[in-house]
């Protein structure tokens, strides 16, 4: 019986290393992927940006004025002052179509009733007034007669005297001015970078603004002798250049 036993020991034992070989064989080793080096960081960094900007200024000589009269009536309906603003306007019309002038044209017309101031408990209607608006441009030497003539012509109201120069003149002042505010950026530019040991790039981005105001009213309206003089003035060119440089 001992013997027995010891032969099946040994015959499970047999068995079992018999197949343990078979195990390991069927065995399949896992693919391994090869490593791969990491990808070097870009090196990026913000481009190093110099704002400067560059101003100049052009003075031209006006030589226009640039008038704007109205013609006002009233009347005790709106026809009635309608009516009587136009036949004025009519007339002051035909007397500016005979005159050395340019550009004339309406600028507006209005209506609107007129209250009695006295009676602050109610409004009363006691009339009507109606306004034409009419602008025209004429030599400056010249402004001062047209300027009396319109009123004997109809008009009753001088509302602005405007100078300027022609209009070539004042393009060709632009054109100077930013040339000489772009050529001030450059300069401005580069005399700061090169106080810091730094070379100009590129040119990233640029903004430019031309300004020309009108000289506005009629601070050069004076009268002598019972006539209107309308005195010359300078109209002056601002332009301003802002470029972005990179270093």
């Amino acid at each position: 019986m001992g013997n027995l036993m010891m032969l099946k020991f040994k015959v499970k034992h047999l068995l079992v290393m018999a197949t343990l070989p078979m195990a390991i064989a069927s065995t399949t080793a896992l693919p391994v992927s090869p490593l791969r080096p990491a990808p070097a960081l870009a090196d990026h960094h913000s481009p190093r940006i110099l704002t400067v900007t560059g101003e100049s200024t052009v003075a031209v000589p006006t030589s226009i004025a640039v008038i704007s009269l109205t013609v006002e009536t009233q009347g005790l309906t709106p026809t009635a002052a309608q009516q009587a603003m136009a036949q004025r306007t009519s007339a002051l019309v035909d007397f500016l179509n005979t005159q050395p002038i340019s550009h004339l044209a309406t600028t507006g017309i209005s209506l609107y009733p007129r209250y009695d101031d006295d009676d602050r408990d109610e409004e009363i209607i006691i009339g009507y007034t109606a306004v034409n608006a009419l602008q025209f441009e004429i030599d400056t030497p010249l402004a001062g007669d047209v300027l009396d003539d319109a009123i004997q012509a109809g008009a009753t109201h001088i509302i602005s005297v405007d100078l300027r120069a022609p209009e070539e003149t004042i393009v060709t002042a632009q054109q100077q001015a930013l040339q000489s505010a772009t050529l001030s950026a450059q300069t401005n530019a580069d005399i700061v970078l090169e106080r810091l040991g730094l070379i100009r790039q590129n040119i990233v981005r640029i903004r430019i603004s031309v300004q020309t105001p009108t000289i506005r009213n009629s601070g050069n309206v004076r009268y002598l002798e019972a006539r209107t003089q309308v005195i010359d003035s300078t109209q002056v060119v601002r332009a301003s250049v802002t470029i972005e440089v990179e270093y």
